[in-house]
């Protein structure tokens, strides 16, 4: 779960990931857009600040596991 003003660092997101069965390999990229419909920028960045007055929210469409 992320609040409002909370920094999206890629770290945090490994350990969730490697409680699955099965996953051998992650590679992890982010994106900032202003709008949903945007397109993305990625990144490999460690940290994503995010303003005091925002929260990261995350679009399904964009996740890809292979």
């Amino acid at each position: 779960n992320m609040g409002l003003g909370d920094d999206m660092i890629l770290q945090k997101f490994y350990g969730p990931i490697y409680t699955v069965e099965g996953i051998g390999e992650v590679s992890i990229r982010h994106a900032i857009t202003a709008a949903a419909d945007d397109t993305p920028a990625w990144s490999t960045m460690a940290k994503l600040s995010i303003d005091s007055r925002h929260y990261a929210t995350f679009d399904v469409s964009r996740v890809v596991v292979s």
